[in-house]
């Protein structure tokens, strides 16, 4: 993987986001974790990147990981968390064994030891027995859990997974007023959580120009490509691919305005 990094590299890519269901779980194969040793094996290429890291299971996240962001700060520290609930039973019911609390405490030790982290994570709403006492946990979860970024998703059964034997007991109109909920309450955390960069300075990635005006769309750390909001750079002559520094200057809904 080294070999294909440093070759991209050299085609003049910056960014690389590393992607997989769990990544938590790379080497399992070879019985053990191994993302650790992947992770210091790309950060030993020499030169200037970004390397992203999407889709950690929280069950299985491997704190070696917050040691080397602080090592080295072209892993950003960006974690996208896939917690999908709070309540213990709908979690067992998944498949997976963490808890609200559990995950609360996990997102305090990745706070405490990187305090600029910034974390996205999705919910599910509508599993088979989520009742009202359910979806209450995962709301007050999620106003505790502050977390930046959050997509929401309604239950379908899959073929070839255990819950597609569960009796559906949600409604799907009753699955989207909860998808709406979580969305409405997350609206005012994002734009909470976005509002402490504001004053700062940010490196960004030039996504592209934009036509006719002086404007540039980029992005920071904290954004994934094409899932997050965006940093609007003032200023033209600026291409898609220039990595530059900015001051950040306001928060505009869910992107930052920056010169």
């Amino acid at each position: 993987m080294a070999a294909e990094h440093r070759e991209l590299l050299a085609r003049g890519v910056f960014e690389f986001n590393l992607v997989a269901q769990d990544l938590g779980s790379f080497g399992l194969d070879r019985g053990r974790f191994e993302l650790p040793r992947l992770l210091r094996e790309l950060l030993r290429v020499e030169g200037e990147f970004w390397i992203r890291l999407l889709y950690i299971h929280p069950d299985r996240f491997q704190e070696e990981v917050l040691e080397i962001m602080r090592e080295d700060g072209r892993l950003v520290p960006y974690l996208d968390l896939p917690f999908q609930h709070a309540s213990a039973g709908i979690l067992r019911a998944m498949g997976r064994r963490g808890d609200g609390e559990g995950y609360l405490a996990l997102l305090d030790r990745i706070r405490t030891a990187v305090p600029d982290a910034v974390i996205r994570s999705t919910f599910l709403v509508g599993f088979p027995a989520e009742g009202p006492e359910e979806f209450e946990e995962l709301l007050r979860f999620q106003r505790r859990a502050e977390l930046d970024w959050l997509g929401v998703f309604c239950y379908s059964p899959e073929e070839g997974t255990a819950a597609e034997r569960f009796p559906l007991t949600v409604a799907a109109k009753e699955a989207h007023r909860r998808m709406r909920v979580l969305e409405q309450t997350q609206i005012p955390i994002t734009e909470s959580r976005l509002d402490r960069f504001v004053g700062r300075r940010l490196r960004v990635l030039v996504e592209e120009p934009v036509e006719g005006e002086a404007l540039s769309l980029a992005r920071g750390y904290l954004q994934a490509p094409e899932v997050d909001g965006l940093v609007v750079l003032r200023g033209g002559g600026r291409s898609g691919g220039d990595v530059l520094p900015c001051r950040v200057v306001r928060r505009n809904g869910f992107d930052l305005e920056a010169e």
